[in-house]
């Protein structure tokens, strides 16, 4: 199946940065085991939240120049023209 669209810029954007984190937590709990004995039970929660939220910040910070608009670009929106001195009946 043959398409046009391209993969947002934002998805691997958040490929990228959940990979780096990935790597980092590994790599810290590698060196320091106990660094989350504080968290109990709730350890692994934390070792997936932190690529999670990378990945989450990643994709908001990177920016898709197919999505910005210009201000000339804007579908205008027809809007009926309301007096300044309407007041709606209850």
């Amino acid at each position: 199946m043959i398409t046009n669209k391209k993969t947002s810029p934002k998805v691997g954007a958040a490929g990228i940065s959940s990979g780096v984190f990935v790597v980092a937590v590994a790599m810290l709990s590698a060196v320091t085991p106990d660094m989350l004995d504080w968290a109990g039970r709730w350890t692994p929660v934390i070792y997936a939240g932190v690529p999670a939220l990378a990945a989450v910040l990643g994709a908001y910070i990177k920016r898709d120049p197919d999505r910005e608009t210009v201000e000339s670009e804007v579908i205008e929106t027809d809007e009926t023209p309301v007096s300044d001195d309407y007041e709606p009946k209850h």
